[in-house]
């Protein structure tokens, strides 16, 4: 545990010598994906702001630059399925096969955030689980997808870039050491 100590204390120390980069240029893009593990099922959801979605999949069709409920819902199907297209959950060479739910919207944090839910049926688990995660990289590479997933192991955790776009989850185990070093 002291040594657990000594690393987090490390670690703060260096990010906060680290100098803040300038963020007036652009607002930091995230992809919330939460996924809950219940035997050979998953459900899920995927968050993205409506201003991505937007710049990737061009939801505003009247060039208003307002991204109206009604612009979204005449193309719900497709963008659900591009979307669950670019996220993989599964075994290793085998993926679950997600389907999307009605969609909704949440305020957050000054945005609006599109939430599309999605189920899964899936080829026998086992105590492994893989995900790929590769929403929104192509046209922003500083976008990140924070990963969230929930089993009879426990919750984890993982932060997806382009350049670690993938991960391979135990749905057996989860521990505070465990998410401390995916973050690490």
């Amino acid at each position: 545990m002291t040594a657990l100590r000594l690393l987090l204390g490390c670690t703060l120390a260096l990010l906060s010598a680290l100098t803040p980069v300038d963020a007036s240029a652009h607002t930091q893009s995230y992809g919330f994906l939460a996924v809950t593990v219940g035997g050979d099922a998953i459900e899920g959801h995927i968050d993205l702001a409506v201003r991505d979605l937007d710049t990737a999949y061009n939801l505003d069709a009247d060039g208003d630059g307002k991204v109206l409920w009604g612009e979204f819902r005449g193309r719900e199907t497709e963008i659900g399925r591009a979307v669950l297209d670019r996220i993989s959950i599964g075994v290793a060479g085998n993926r679950c096969a997600l389907t999307s739910q009605p969609a909704a919207i949440e305020p957050r944090g000054g945005e609006t955030y599109l939430i599309i839910p999605f189920r899964g049926d899936c080829p026998p688990l086992g105590g492994s689980l893989e995900i790929g995660y590769s929403l929104m990289f192509d046209v922003d590479a500083q976008h990140r997808g924070l990963v969230s997933v929930t089993s009879g192991g426990g919750a984890q955790s993982f932060v997806m870039t382009p350049g670690a776009a993938s991960v391979s989850v135990d749905v057996k185990r989860a521990g505070a050491a465990a998410l401390f070093a995916t973050f690490v």
